[in-house]
């Protein structure tokens, strides 16, 4: 996301969104088993791209989390809060939004409903086309849809995640890139001032970054760790979730 110095900035965020699940699955445990039951659980716990949830595809669950991320003043907003305090925020429905940082390093410790799915954004960007931006390639103000990705690609490309569950490491975390329809979001007040936005309501938008959509985890206690670096864009982040899923 844009900030006041208006250079793109990438954003992590755990805390999945108001989401109805389409898909019935199994809730995943990690304990106990050998290393071909981890294997199992390291492939299973986690949404593949070509699947639905609620009808809606990740691109569309995407577009559902930035809605969800800007709708919120920065004293109860989930992106920037540090221990979790506020991660239950606009949360309904079937899937849980996390959220990730502005840059930076969180611990949150939050408690999560049983037979949530969470989404989970590794690193993500969102450009849109309000002018008075400058953007990092030059292109005309306000960009195209086209340039949009073009720039968001910029600041996507060569970004490094990793995500570890439990104790265990996704694999390939950047094959889940995702790319966003366009879409629009109403900011809370008071967040576009934080990030210096001019107006409240944005139009046509487009975002693109890594996404994981984990399938409901088992009651108890879970931890989810993930980092994202981008050295073109100077962009890094590490948060820890500390997750407790009540019966």
């Amino acid at each position: 996301m844009r900030r006041m110095n208006r250079t793109p900035v990438l954003i992590l965020t755990a805390a999945a969104a108001a989401i109805s699940l389409a898909i019935a699955v199994p809730s995943l445990t990690f304990a106990g088993g050998g290393d071909d039951d981890r294997d199992r659980n390291r492939d299973n716990r986690i949404v593949s791209l070509d699947r639905r949830v609620d009808h809606r595809t990740y691109g569309e669950w995407t577009e559902a989390w930035w809605q969800w991320a800007t709708a919120f003043a920065p004293d109860v907003n989930p992106v920037f809060d540090l221990d979790g305090a506020n991660a239950g925020q606009g949360q309904s429905g079937p899937v849980w939004f996390l959220a990730g940082t502005f840059g930076g390093t969180a611990v949150r410790n939050v408690e999560i409903p049983a037979d949530k799915y969470l989404l989970l954004p590794l690193a993500n960007g969102e450009w849109d086309t309000v002018p008075g931006f400058a953007n990092p390639l030059g292109l005309p103000d306000p960009p195209s849809v086209a340039d949009l990705r073009d720039i968001l690609a910029y600041g996507t490309d060569d970004t490094s995640v990793n995500c570890a569950i439990d104790g265990l490491e996704v694999r390939h975390p950047r094959s889940f890139r995702v790319r966003s329809p366009v879409f629009s979001m109403n900011f809370d007040a008071d967040f576009a001032s934080a990030v210096g936005y001019p107006v409240e309501y944005v139009r046509t938008a487009v975002s693109d970054g890594f996404w994981l959509m984990l399938k409901p985890l088992a009651a108890g206690s879970h931890t989810i760790h993930f980092t994202a670096e981008n050295p073109v864009t100077g962009f890094a982040l590490d948060v820890t979730y500390n997750i407790t899923v009540t019966p």
